[in-house]
């Protein structure tokens, strides 16, 4: 069984490594979850014109879609769009600094005062991936940035911190998750991979100990914090 989880993994070592501590559990359990009426909406990282499309199907039916719009230079924001998903949790549509899009099912999770989120890659709805503006369509190339860390069926962890109108996302260190294991500090269950990375393979409660022992130290997190703010 290890082997097999060594093989599955190496190929996107990388990119783990460099940007989120991925887990083959969820960090969720149904008693643990929360909705936050408040996330729902438009989100970006600064102040951006996301204008909202309407357009119709190919069956005719009227959607609607949000897009960001480029600003003088042609550079496009970071637009995360929270949906409810009709589960207690929220359909995320993530738009890149490229304008690349991706889907992502997200839960929050109440953990003592604090609120994190867990993110696992889903399929884009086809009024999403289907109808684009110019702008769009002239950046859409390529992995969108967030899903290029879901290659293959992981879980994600972040912190979400909501104040009024801004909210912040911290996702968690491999570095520091790394540093813990080699000092023997803890013994959460997991995999290493050929190339020194982790994955964790613990259970929804095991991963809850661990990220609320660890959720207010300052170095388990990324220091370039997600820092966005609501559109509309």
């Amino acid at each position: 069984m290890k082997s097999r989880i060594i093989v599955l993994f190496a190929i996107t070592l990388i990119a783990f490594t460099q940007s989120c501590i991925p887990s083959l559990h969820p960090l969720y359990t149904k008693e643990k979850i929360v909705y936050l009426e408040g996330l729902e909406g438009v989100w970006a990282d600064g102040s951006v014109e996301a204008q909202a499309k309407k357009f119709q199907t190919p069956s005719g039916e009227e959607k609607e879609m949000t897009i960001a719009m480029a600003d003088d230079d042609g550079a496009l924001p970071e637009v995360w769009d929270f949906r409810n998903n009709g589960n207690n949790g929220y359909l995320l549509i993530h738009s890149d600094s490229k304008g690349r899009r991706a889907a992502f099912e997200v839960y929050v999770v109440k953990l003592g005062e604090d609120f994190y989120m867990d993110f696992f890659l889903t399929d884009l709805p086809r009024e999403d991936g289907g109808a684009k503006s110019e702008i769009t369509d002239m950046f859409d190339t390529g992995t969108n940035d967030l899903a290029a860390i879901h290659t293959i069926p992981v879980h994600t962890f972040a912190k979400l911190i909501v104040v009024e109108d801004e909210v912040k996302i911290k996702m968690f260190d491999p570095d520091f998750l790394e540093k813990l294991f080699k000092q023997r500090q803890i013994r959460i269950k997991h995999e290493r991979l050929d190339d020194g990375g982790y994955v964790l393979t613990a259970q929804p409660e095991e991963l809850q100990k661990f990220v609320a022992k660890y959720g207010n130290h300052k170095e388990a997190f990324i220091h370039d914090l997600i820092d966005l703010q609501k559109q509309g």
